[in-house]
């Protein structure tokens, strides 16, 4: 299972913010796994697309050469990686927003 703290948002030095679970790190690279990429879609609004859309490989190496900062995500980040990649299971930050049918 993953918890939150393994999905991290990693902030390149380009600029691209990829939000994904690390999967190991050396004194030379951080591996994550299923990178997603943050995109803004509308003035307002954020949105995500995977990082490299054209290989099968599920975990990409980055150089801390290439790596700004690597940080904690919000739990609504966590809980849409999750939902995408991981178990799907959600953590309800708000009991007051869960519906029940």
């Amino acid at each position: 299972y993953i918890i939150m703290s393994d999905i991290k948002l990693v902030v390149l030095k380009t600029g691209e913010q990829i939000v994904g679970k690390v999967n190991t790190q050396t004194p030379t690279e951080i591996r994550i796994e299923h990178p997603i990429m943050m995109v803004q879609v509308a003035a307002d609004k954020m949105g995500f697309m995977e990082y490299v859309q054209i290989t099968e490989d599920t975990t990409i190496p980055f150089s801390y050469d290439d790596v700004r900062h690597v940080l904690s995500v919000t739990q609504d980040v966590a809980n849409y990686w999750n939902q995408q990649y991981g178990s799907g299971i959600q953590i309800v930050t708000n009991p007051a927003q869960v519906l029940v049918e």
